[in-house]
């Protein structure tokens, strides 16, 4: 089985931006639940509500997903 995405740029270059990056998306997700969850379970004094919000960016970052650009 096939399947085709067709994209008529430059009108559906946001979707078309979303389906591309949809692999990073997901590694993102699955790598920041890693973290929360380690947090959570393992560490003696899980980090603070400013440090997971700067590793949340700098992870987003580390993937280059720019969700102004993907949700813009």
């Amino acid at each position: 089985m096939k399947a085709w995405l067709i994209f008529n740029l430059p009108e559906d270059q946001e979707a078309y931006e979303r389906a591309n990056n949809a692999d990073d998306l997901c590694s993102f997700i699955s790598d920041f639940e890693s973290y929360l969850r380690g947090q959570w379970k393992w560490a003696e004094k899980p980090d603070d509500i400013d440090a997971i919000y700067d590793k949340w960016f700098e992870m987003k970052s580390n993937k280059g997903i720019d969700m102004d650009r993907l949700w813009g």
